[in-house]
């Protein structure tokens, strides 16, 4: 059989960052290579004439930057050759070979960004020469080779260093080491994340560093407990070191001068967090994300001082106590919050507030009581799964109902839910995902429910529901996963499923009592991974067109596979479907077809194939 789950992952693409885009409108201060360029027989670029720019940004060149030549003359103090590839593969530049030697005439650049482009050659050490350089930035240029070369650490009017997404492969300690002569002192803006830094961080050189505003090594190897100098650092605005390998306790005495800080990710850490149960932190935080660090088991009581605070991660954190009324109270100041993955007990209080909460993360907890009345008009997300919830949910989805809502993802499975469903689904119509399996929901599937048009994922498995399946979930034609195994629908399997849901991939019809014929219309599926019609009363022939499913003959399945979808547009839903194969021995005409599933069936006497 098969057993479909969905779950969500959090990234943190949903914090505040400084990212990339492509302008199509050129800087205030700008010229284009295309306004002065000389192309010589050659082939070479070579760019003259530009007197007294601010602002020099080449873009759009098909000429591979290592051909290009660069003279002396030049007054420019800003030169970006960088690629914007946010908006679409027709922006910015796919400059590759080494980093041009000719930069090095520039003497008088201050910034110089060479970002999002393909560069393979390492840093040149003669970069040093140009010490007017304020800003240097190298990152997502993934074939850069080599490290931070020691004679950067002259650049002493450096104030913005980023390297991120590269493949640097340096000991942490040795760069700080090489900017310790000058560069840290007057630094502001060091961006190394996912560079695949390891060692230790330095102490004596980290404290060094009071010019500090952004301080970003996350996703790399670091491996060090988190030094007390960190807490001198009192610039510092924004502090990301989370998913490395940083272990040991911060306390107190790391936040002691970080007034400013406004922003401040952990997570993914073996680090603890050990603060006195009446500290009052120095700073006003707008994002915290602790993910998967340890700072239970009593909920942090310092966050009620936290009052700008928006975006809150603090699941899997082995917090164990109640939410106190406070954190309830100030719901409404969050648009993000994530507390799943612990041992949070108690009831969810009504949640009733005009404000902007758009992602509420709850699931895997030990939350009991009713379902909530929960009315913040613009949440995207509610996740409330793997709690022990009981109750009728018609209330929760009942209430205003001529009030749309805007939710996409509701996620109720694993809980103790009971009763029928409520025919009031028509102001649900934003509905992505339904997850509602593993409870003890009874009846027949309510009408409305055919009102969820843009409906991708519908999971009702392991339920009471009986009859037969409503003609109105025809309407919902965007369906890549309909998961109602393990009830007790009834029937001949509706023809419609396989005319209207031309985007399935996984169809799961398992341990219910539809009879009948296996409707030929299933040949349309042709998207189809996974189908599992085991422990039903079907009969008759198969239709051969089977053999013709091509998605499920091109994947490689096996005991344990699982299948990922992700959500187009925001990429923060994954379902996995676990393919597990109880009969001992497929048919050889299905042996190909592993994930077609009839266990406990005599394909002899009850099928043939057509």
């Amino acid at each position: 059989m098969v057993s479909v789950r969905a779950h969500t992952t959090y990234t943190d693409n949903l914090e505040p960052r400084t990212e990339h885009y492509c302008a199509t409108e050129q800087h205030s201060h700008s010229t284009s290579v295309r306004d002065h360029p000389h192309q010589s027989s050659a082939g070479h670029i070579v760019i003259n004439g530009l007197e007294d720019n601010s602002f020099l940004r080449i873009r759009e060149l098909s000429f591979g930057l290592g051909m290009a030549s660069l003279h002396a003359g030049w007054t420019t103090d800003h030169v970006s050759l960088e690629r914007r590839a946010d908006d679409g593969p027709q922006c910015g530049n796919n400059f590759k070979g080494p980093i041009p030697y000719g930069l090095l005439n520039l003497t008088s650049l201050q910034h110089l960004d060479l970002s999002s482009n393909y560069f393979n050659s390492s840093i040149p050490n003669l970069l040093s020469r140009i010490r007017s350089l304020e800003s240097l930035d190298f990152s997502y240029n993934s074939n850069l080779q080599g490290t931070i070369p020691t004679s950067l650490g002259r650049l002493c009017n450096l104030k913005s260093f980023s390297i991120s997404n590269t493949t640097l492969n340096q000991d942490i300690y040795e760069t700080f080491h090489i900017f310790s002569e000058c560069v840290l002192d007057g630094l502001k803006n060091l961006d190394m994340r996912r560079c695949q830094l390891f060692g230790q961080l330095p102490n004596e050189q980290l404290g060094q560093a009071k010019s500090l505003e952004v301080l970003d090594i996350g996703y790399n190897f670091i491996s060090s407990y988190v030094p007390s100098s960190l807490g001198e650092l009192s610039s510092l605005q924004r502090l990301y070191i989370g998913y490395n390998k940083l272990n040991g306790t911060i306390s107190e005495i790391h936040f002691a001068n970080l007034t400013r800080l406004t922003y401040f990710d952990a997570s993914g850490n073996s680090v603890t967090l050990k603060v006195n149960h009446d500290w009052v932190p120095p700073f006003q935080l707008v994002t915290l994300t602790l993910r998967s660090c340890l700072i239970g088991p009593q909920f942090p009581s310092w966050l009620h001082s936290q009052q700008k605070l928006a975006y809150l991660d603090i699941s899997d954190t082995r917090t164990k106590d109640s939410i106190p009324s406070w954190f309830w109270r100030s719901l409404s100041q969050f648009y993000f919050l994530n507390i799943s993955h612990n041992q949070i007990q108690g009831e969810i209080s009504n949640l009733t507030s005009d404000a902007g909460l758009e992602f509420l993360y709850l699931s895997s907890n030990n939350l009991s009581g009713p379902l909530p009345l929960i009315t913040f008009p613009f949440v995207y997300t509610l996740d409330l799964s793997n709690n022990v919830l009981s109750g009728s949910i018609a209330l929760f989805l009942c209430h205003k109902t001529t009030e749309p809502r805007g939710t996409r993802f509701l996620k109720l499975g694993s809980n103790s839910f009971s009763g029928e469903l409520p025919n009031c689904w028509m102001n649900w119509q934003n509905l992505s995902v339904l997850e509602l399996s593993d409870n003890n929901f009874t009846g027949n599937l309510p009408f409305s429910i055919g009102n969820l048009s843009g409906l991708q994922s519908l999971h009702l498995r392991n339920n009471g529901f009986f009859g037969v399946i409503p003609l109105s979930l025809k309407n919902c034609t965007e369906l890549v996963t309909l998961d109602i195994g393990e009830n007790e629908f009834s029937g001949n399997i509706p023809t419609w499923i396989g005319e209207r849901f031309s985007k399935l991939v996984i169809l799961n019809l398992q341990s219910n009592k539809f009879h009948g014929l296996l409707p030929r219309e299933f040949c349309h599926l042709m998207s189809l991974q996974i189908l599992d019609l085991a422990y039903n009363n079907l009969s008759g022939l198969i239709p051969s067109c089977i053999c013709n499913f091509s998605a499920m003959a091109a994947m490689n399945y096996s005991k344990g596979k699982s299948i990922q979808l992700r959500d187009g547009f925001y990429g923060n839903h994954i379902e996995d479907a676990l393919l597990v194969m109880k009969a001992p021995n497929i048919n050889p005409f299905l042996i190909w077809l592993e994930a077609l599933i009839f266990p406990k069936i005599n394909f002899r006497e009850k099928f043939q194939w057509k």
